[in-house]
């Protein structure tokens, strides 16, 4: 298996906040960052995640992001932020941002659109609920205390949703506009030469079908927003699309139990290329003390085999690491398909699985009659690779004419 770039880097967080000031104004910017690459080279650092430099009113420390293409005048400028990009190059280093796309600030213009029409197209961006008998839509109490809901300016009848601050609105990630949204502006940067990103928050990102009250934990008569992750949720691709695409590298950092569901074409796809054709090495990490659940549960409703598999994770031209998680697929699917999907366009590619560090994974694929084929996990000239006393079990079950529970076409390394 290829070591991917990040493998064995150094990371060096820094808080641009406080890190160093260039200017006298009491706050550290990006040009102090840059003053200072050759002491962080020295120290041994390869990668530098940079905590939030997007234009914001701070309410979160900057995880309230006004502008994801636009850096905070307290920070620098855009031309700032494209040098330090040019000079971390030159010395043979890396920058990782964070990044929070479970929610924006409110004074992001996206949000301003929708309080000016919440039934109109920038409205569906968010979400936005009738109370009922005069109080908020459920009784969740936030992560910084208090009701998740507040009241749209203007409308008492009508809330909006912030699992934090009221200054962070929830964007509904089963709006596809909002995912387009993200990929472009993900690849903006990318192209701009930001290596990846840190992901804030992500484990939110996927509500339940309807908003119900849970039983209240504390006297205040609210109940904790996150036994909402303990529920099924399903993020609904558009026809033949996948739920959640990964184009770069991301990890995904497990805490508590974790549901994704789709009926689409595959609920996680991880690609190498962006539609423009450029080999980007993308990679999807799955690690942390939580659990995962992903299911496909296509059936007659799936997208139509002739064009589309009905998988739960596909890994096309990139690399799945599953890093002492515990992670379950589950599919259920009429077409071609599998539970962990791996292959390679290219005459010379491949696609690795590796699990590692006391992973625990379950694959499996049921298929109803007449499929030509389905797995548990197929990797095409790829590997699979267990280690460090991970746990894999595959299966394939259904009236198939050929069944295969693990890999097809690839090598595979580790025991069971």
């Amino acid at each position: 298996m290829e070591r991917q770039w990040w493998q064995d880097k150094v990371c060096y967080q820094i808080w641009p906040k406080s890190f160093k000031d260039s200017n006298g104004d009491g706050v550290g910017d990006i040009p102090g960052i840059i003053d200072r690459l050759d002491y962080l080279k020295e120290l041994g650092a390869d990668i530098l995640w940079l905590s939030p430099v997007y234009k914001s009113p701070l309410a979160d420390e900057g995880y309230d992001i006004a502008d994801y293409r636009g850096i905070d005048p307290r920070f620098g400028t855009m031309e700032d932020m494209e040098r330090l990009l040019a000079e971390t190059k030159r010395r043979g280093m890396y920058v990782v941002m964070d990044l929070v796309v479970n929610h924006c600030s409110d004074e992001h213009p996206w949000f301003q659109k929708a309080l000016a029409d919440p039934e109109g197209p920038y409205g569906k961006y968010f979400y936005f609920r009738k109370g009922k008998n005069g109080a908020p839509p459920t009784n969740w109490r936030g992560y910084f205390g208090g009701s998740v809901w507040s009241p749209v300016p203007g409308r008492e009848d009508l809330y909006f949703l912030h699992l934090f601050c009221k200054k962070q609105p929830d964007l509904d990630w089963e709006n596809p506009a909002v995912r387009r949204e993200v990929v472009e502006m993900v690849n903006w940067w990318l192209d701009k030469g930001v290596a990846g990103f840190r992901v804030d928050a992500i484990v939110n990102i996927g509500k339940p079908e309807r908003f119900e009250d849970f039983a209240p934990d504390r006297p205040d008569g609210l109940a904790d927003c996150r036994k909402m992750l303990a529920d099924p949720v399903s993020i609904e691709p558009e026809y033949g699309g996948a739920a959640i695409e990964v184009y770069g590298t991301l990890v995904i950092d497990l805490e508590g139990d974790n549901y994704l569901t789709t009926t689409g074409d595959t609920v996680l796809w991880v690609d190498l290329e962006d539609y423009t054709g450029q080999n980007k090495q993308n990679t999807l990490t799955i690690t942390g003390d939580g659990s995962l659940t992903i299911s496909n549960k296509g059936g007659e409703e799936a997208a139509d085999p002739d064009e589309y598999y009905n998988n739960g994770i596909t890994v096309w031209d990139g690399e799945l690491i599953i890093d002492g998680a515990e992670v379950t697929v589950d599919t259920f699917s009429d077409s071609y398909s599998a539970a962990v999907w791996s292959s390679s366009s290219y005459e010379n590619g491949k696609s690795d699985i590796v699990i590692t560090n006391g992973a625990d994974v379950t694959a499996k694929s049921t298929a109803t009659e007449d499929i030509m084929t389905h797995y548990g996990i197929y990797a095409g000239g790829g590997t699979v690779t267990v280690s460090g006393d991970s746990d894999l079990y595959a299966s394939a079950d259904g009236d198939a004419s050929d069944l295969a529970a693990l890999v097809a076409g690839a090598s595979f390394r580790g025991s069971f």
